[in-house]
């Protein structure tokens, strides 16, 4: 059975249309993925030489793609902006209601 028959059969109340970018997004082997696939996106920048250089230097040590060492990087970034704005929220609210080191102890009292 193809993809197109299978639709005919199990599908009859939804358009192709309102499939596409949904959850059918391949056939695989006479069977359609229920699952919403996240496809890659590709993105192209500009580096300067030298640091394109060193990215693929660093990813062939690491034997990794250059890639991923992006990726890594990425990763990296977000969660030091993350720990930044959970660090600032924390401390307008120990300012709003008046929390002192000394009021929580810990490794942070004087």
């Amino acid at each position: 059975m193809n993809f197109k028959g299978f639709l005919k059969q199990n599908v009859s109340s939804v358009s192709l249309r309102e499939l596409r970018g949904s959850i059918f997004r391949g056939f695989h082997k006479g069977f359609p993925m229920t699952t919403k696939l996240k496809l890659p996106k590709t993105i192209a920048f500009v580096l300067p030489a030298d640091m394109g250089k060193e990215i693929i230097a660093a990813a062939k040590k690491e034997h990794r793609t250059a890639t991923a060492v992006l990726k890594d990087a990425f990763d990296r970034y977000q969660a030091k902006k993350e720990l930044l704005e959970l660090h600032e929220s924390a401390s307008k609210y120990a300012k709003k209601h008046k929390i002192t080191p000394e009021v929580y102890g810990g490794p942070f009292a004087e």
